[in-house]
């Protein structure tokens, strides 16, 4: 293998072991991973060999595939339209195709004869599919054999022409430009060469167009473009149709597409596609993404002091998922978890910092004096700015693979993944011309005009100016995890988290202050050194003109990353989780209490609240400001918890505890279950009942009842049932309830009539009815109100029941409305009763049980519109009212 040069020169050769009597080689990727692997034939051998390529012109040991005897030749190409290299080999026994698998394998070979020398691969009758032609080198012989391709693997019988004596090799060509493809046939004996012309009539048939695989990279959330590459030997146009990935999305129009992993998202990925140029479709081909874990820095918000001559330190308000900082002289830029870009200051000829329209996908970046550098995830770079006097913001063509960048001046440098460095832009100094053999880079960091490469072994390679020391790497500086480069001074953070300086030492920015331990990120300006602590204390030191670039902030907290500018710093800090605080607090019972929810966020954003209900109560009002009533008449514990959220995460809950404190509740006076209406039975004084059992009190409290009649200052008679003794007439009677803490008072009017007085009443009420047939029923009450004259109240009872019979008779036949009928045999029933009626004037009790909670179930039989006055006793000696019974 001979390495080129570039110059038409190439390296000393490095030999491979590859079978035996190696007699032809060809190259072409056969496991896919866009590095070129070779195939040799070796007529001593009965296997080819297949060396993988590692992409950096050194090759794997070989892998046998066994292919026939005395091999003379091999080439490749897609026999079966599935997108992988396929082996042709010419074999002593005829021409033997190798089927690959794609991974660097392949299937059993298939012989198909056709001579025993060299193989060359063409489509030569124009049907799309690959055909072979084999030159038989066999003593004797004189002819060439073609195998045209079926398109699936496999080929048909040889065609055999003549060519020469003993055809040991092959050419093809379009020799007289009529887009066939001919034949020049070597000829080993005479030493001719004989060219065949294709005559082939279907020469102008379409051929398949071809889309090819690639393989790509991607970070974890971030996002990479890619461009699908296809070819049609007939230059027609093609469309793309493409199949969706499994864990990722496309944007983007074919061929140009941007694929975006899921969310979270580690592992392999692909996409499949075919073109079609308007008459076939190619074979499928495959895009093969691995999405990498990516150890980000936590998303937050950028914070910048120092020289603000140019607005570098102006954070345009907004993202906060900034991931990368850096500064350039007078700019500053942040990369968001989104892959784009954000700028902002100037540049040093005054024009503002900008970003190339569309930029995305980038993973890294890096600012010089007057241009910037980019790096995307799929290792391409961009570089852009006012300032390319020295071609610094033009990329050296096919710069790939890259992994790290880094900005001087007006020069750049960037490591590949192979571990070696390519530098470009300004060459004073030697800056864009890294060491010979510089290998094994992880990292590069980029000075004024100076250079650092850390190797993976954790030492420094530097070049370029060096006048004050800035490339001269301190001796035996081992273990080096991170390095920084200023304007004229370098950096270094171990292992063991102390710092290294070196250079330029007039401003002490080399002058590393005693007891700087534990650092986990270094970051160097023009003329300063920031760094930051494991704890997130930052240090600085160096040059400080007044312009603050050197004193830290107070309060800075939860810093992540760090970047320095010429005279001015930068630090991404993560958002500070907000805190809801929890109360204690405490209401009376049916009261009303306002509550200011308290919360706390250090980067004093606006809060958002999501607030629980309570158990026992309502919250009314707009958080923070919120009233809480606790539901009607209780008392006792109750709470809500609530949360805050700053935007960009939720707080832990905090509760408020609620105390809900008993008060006293007035009792409530209810005299209504007194009769208002009674009668006097025998025109004198009549024995009232007076009931306040429906008075209450919410809290159960025991209660005094007083009764007052007719406005006296003394109360006529106590306890919830009274009896008293009323004239005929009107009074006004006052219940007085008190629970010992306070009272209510309840009055109603009582009217005491005679029984002449109840029946005239009575002929009233029952004119007013206005019934249909009224005078045999006036004929009783009329003949009632006699008898009461004459002081015969038993006739006057006995007259009144026939008022109620006739009345009965009448509703039976819907003469008389049931509700005025009802009426009016109560109104009598009443009367009847007052008069001193003896039928079951003496009350039976019937039931008499004990039910819960301590309750007694009284039933009796007595005359009906009677109040009865229930009265117990414990020694049958003294009796308390306990209650009203009818």
């Amino acid at each position: 293998m001979l390495l080129n040069k570039g110059d038409g020169t190439f390296q000393a050769a490095v030999v491979y072991l590859a079978g035996s009597g190696a007699w032809s080689v060809a190259a072409k990727d056969f496991n896919g991973d866009n590095k070129l692997d070779l195939a040799v034939a070796g007529i001593g051998t009965n296997s080819v060999s297949v060396l993988l390529g590692n992409g950096d012109g050194t090759f794997r040991a070989p892998i046998n595939f066994v292919a026939g005897v005395a091999l003379y030749s091999v080439a490749t190409g897609d026999f079966n339209g599935d997108g992988k290299a396929d082996l042709a080999v010419g074999t002593s026994g005829g021409v033997s195709v190798l089927l690959g698998k794609g991974d660097g394998t392949f299937q059993t070979a298939v012989n198909y004869g056709g001579g025993a020398g060299a193989v060359a691969v063409d489509d030569f009758n124009g049907d799309g599919r690959p055909d072979l032609a084999v030159a038989d080198l066999g003593f004797g012989s004189s002819y060439v054999s073609v195998l045209l391709g079926n398109g699936d693997g496999t080929f048909q019988t040889a065609i055999q022409y003549s060519a020469g004596s003993n055809p040991s090799s092959i050419a093809l060509g379009d020799f007289n430009g009529d887009r066939k493809p001919d034949m020049a046939v070597a000829n080993l004996t005479p030493d001719t060469v004989s060219v065949l012309v294709n005559t082939c009539q279907s020469a102008k048939f379409n051929h398949r167009p071809i889309a090819r695989s690639q393989a790509f990279s991607v970070n974890e959330g971030a996002e990479v473009e890619i461009t699908l590459y296809a070819s049609d030997a007939d230059n027609d146009a093609v469309i793309y149709t493409v199949a969706d990935p499994t864990h990722g999305t496309l944007s983007g129009t074919p061929p140009n597409l941007v694929y975006q992993p899921a969310l979270h998202y580690i592992g392999q990925d692909s996409i499949t596609f075919t073109v079609n140029d308007g008459k076939t479709n190619s074979p499928p081909a495959t895009i093969s993404i691995t999405v990498l874990p990516t150890r980000h820095t936590p998303g937050g918000r950028v914070v910048a002091w120092g020289n603000n001559y140019s607005g570098q330190c102006n954070v345009p308000r907004g993202p906060r998922d900034v991931v990368a900082v850096t500064g350039g002289y007078s700019s500053s830029m942040a990369l968001r978890s989104n892959g784009t870009v954000v700028a902002w200051g100037k540049y040093p000829d005054f024009s503002p910092a900008y970003v190339p329209p569309g930029l995305r996908g980038v993973v890294a970046l890096d600012g010089g004096a007057g241009h910037a550098l980019a790096l995307r995830s799929n290792g391409t770079v961009i570089a852009w700015g006012p300032a390319n006097q020295n071609g610094q913001d033009s990329v050296p063509p096919g710069l790939s693979n890259v992994v790290t960048i880094a900005a001087g001046a007006n020069h750049n440098v960037a490591s590949k993944s192979d571990g070696t460095v390519v530098a470009w832009g300004d060459s004073q100094f030697s800056a864009t011309s890294p060491p010979a053999r510089l290998s094994n880079v992880v990292a590069v960091a980029a000075g004024g005009y100076h250079n650092l490469a850390l190797k993976a072994d954790g030492t420094i390679v530097a070049w370029g100016s060096n006048s004050s020391g800035e490339s001269s790497v301190p001796k035996g500086l081992s273990n080096v995890v991170a390095i920084a480069a200023g304007w004229e001074h370098s950096l270094a953070l171990k292992s063991d988290g102390s710092v290294m300086a070196w250079g330029r030492n007039v401003e002490n920015e080399t002058r590393v202050p005693p007891g700087v331990s534990n650092i986990v990120a270094i970051a160097a300006g023009d003329y300063h050194s920031l760094v930051l602590r494991a704890d997130g204390k930052l240090l600085a030191w160096g040059y400080d003109a007044g312009d603050g670039v050197v004193p830290v902030p107070a309060g800075l907290t939860n810093v992540a990353a760090i970047a320095c500018g010429g005279e001015h710093n930068l630090v991404i800090v993560t958002n500070s989780s907000p805190v809801a605080r929890p109360q204690t607090i405490s209401v009376n019972e049916d009261a009303s209490m306002p509550i200011t929810l308290s919360a706390f966020d250090a980067d004093q954003d606006a809060l958002a609240y999501t607030v629980g209900s309570p158990a026992h109560g309502t919250l009314s009002g707009t958080p923070p400001d919120v009233v809480y009533r606790p539901a009607l008449h209780y008392f006792g514990p109750d709470s809500f918890a609530f949360k805050v959220n700053d935007g960009e995460a939720d707080s832990a809950p905090a509760t408020v505890s609620i105390t809900v404190l008993p008060v006293n509740h007035a009792p409530v006076a209810d005299a209504s279950a007194t009769p208002t209406r009674v009668i006097s039975s025998i025109n004198r004084d009549a024995r009232v009942v007076l009931d306040g059992s429906r008075s209450h009190d919410i809290d159960n409290d025991p209660l005094q009842f007083s009764w007052f009649v007719d406005g006296a200052a003394t109360a006529s008679a106590t306890g919830r049932v009274a009896v008293v003794v009323l004239s005929v007439g009107t009074h006004d009677v006052r219940l007085l309830v008190d629970d010992g803490q306070a009272s209510d008072t309840n009055s109603i009017a009582l009217r005491v009539l005679t029984a002449d007085d109840a029946v005239d009443k009575l002929i009233a009420h029952m004119q007013a009815a206005k019934l249909r047939h009224p005078h045999s029923l006036l004929k009783h009450l009329s003949a009632a109100e006699r008898a009461i004259d004459d002081g015969k109240f038993d006739l006057c009872a006995h007259h009144l029941r026939l008022f109620q019979e006739k009345l009965r008779e009448l509703q039976e036949r819907n003469e008389v409305d049931s509700n005025v009928a009802a009426a009016l045999l109560q109104e009598a029933q009443a009367t009847i009763a007052a008069l001193g009626d003896t039928q079951h004037s003496q009350p039976a009790f019937t039931v008499c049980k004990c039910e819960k909670g301590g309750r007694v179930r009284l039933e009796f039989n007595g005359i009906a519109a009677r109040t009865y006055l229930i009265e117990a006793s414990t020694d049958f000696q003294t009796w308390v009212p306990v209650g009203v019974g009818r």
